[in-house]
């Protein structure tokens, strides 16, 4: 595996624009549409995030997931939205448009009068292991007699990334889950990354701070609040969100997005721990934590009322030719 060690710097784009031009023909011509989801197999669990319209209207899930072969993203509206037009990107964090303009983005379609689900389907050989993907929609909610409502643009919820103050887009990340048997090993094996490294950090779900009386102390737990994403911080940066995901009325599935960041070589990079009254007031010891520890980004625990969630990580930077 590839290693490379520097300082943060800011991400540019890169390389000639007749090969940037060519590059995206090829992706787009390779990949294919498709209006259901039923047939597939994907290994492991596919991620959801809830689809948000006008920043307020829950409007569905995005849905992403992968089998040998494909990468899928299925967007699926609910409570009377429908689909006009969407916009995707997936692909490295390095070429993501600064503005995160949808327009640029490279998978495009218009729906004419609407749909209600949709699936973009793209071969995983012109992937990278852990992708980044921004998916945006034009929406209209419509009324039992088919009068629309109201229209908005959508976003799948994660992390913000437009460089304007007044932009809501967001992106998230996902890594490529491995095949095997029908199970899946997550994530792909050191021997199979693509990818190069640089700064390591640990990180926290967002919440309330441990210890209140230590500004520099940055442990935090996270409030168990169902199908809402929490923003993973490493310091000052924002690598990627939680998600707690209620399954029935003891047990939870918190589904972790990275973007940008992925493991550090550690066998437990992921540890947990649940708390349901008594959070300690000190900074913990991630080590003894006992709920969970491990390497999942889906994972299905005991329901508590708060939850310790720590990450071991490092950063996913360009790697040198």
């Amino acid at each position: 595996m590839k290693t490379a060690v520097k300082m943060r710097v800011k991400k540019i784009f890169f390389g000639a624009i007749i090969v940037m031009c060519t590059f995206l023909l090829v992706v787009i011509s390779c990949v294919k549409d498709v209006n259901s989801t039923n047939e597939i197999s994907y290994c492991g669990t596919p991620i959801t995030s809830v689809f948000l319209a006008g920043q307020n209207y829950d409007a569905g899930l995005v849905l992403v997931g992968n089998d040998k072969k494909f990468l899928y993203v299925t967007y699926n509206t609910s409570n009377g939205w429908i689909i006009k037009k969407t916009h995707l990107y997936v692909g490295t964090e390095t070429n993501f448009p600064k503005s995160a303009s949808p327009e640029l983005f490279p998978y495009k379609t218009d729906h004419g009068i609407g749909v209600t689900s949709y699936t973009y389907t793209i071969p995983l050989s012109i992937l990278k292991t852990c992708v980044v993907i921004s998916a945006h929609a034009e929406v209209e909610q419509i009324d039992a007699d088919g009068k629309t409502i109201q229209s908005q643009t959508a976003w799948c919820s994660g992390v913000n990334c437009g460089d304007n103050g007044d932009s809501w887009a967001m992106k998230f990340g996902y890594c490529r889950q491995k095949c095997v048997g029908g199970g899946v090993v997550n994530p792909i094996s050191d021997e199979e990354d693509e990818n190069c490294y640089g700064i390591s950090k640990t990180a926290w779900g967002a919440g309330d701070p441990y210890n209140e009386n230590d500004s520099n102390d940055l442990a935090t737990y996270s409030t168990y609040i169902p199908n809402t994403p929490l923003i993973i911080y490493a310091g000052e940066y924002e690598v990627g969100t939680l998600t707690f995901i209620e399954m029935d009325n003891a047990t939870v599935k918190i589904i972790i997005n990275l973007v940008g960041w992925g493991f550090q070589e550690v066998s437990e990079p992921i540890k947990i721990q649940g708390y349901n009254s008594n959070v300690p007031k000190i900074n913990p010891s991630p080590g003894q934590f006992k709920t969970y520890k491990g390497t999942s980004l889906f994972i299905t625990l005991p329901k508590y009322t708060y939850y310790g969630v720590h990450l071991s990580l490092r950063e996913i930077i360009p790697c040198e030719d």
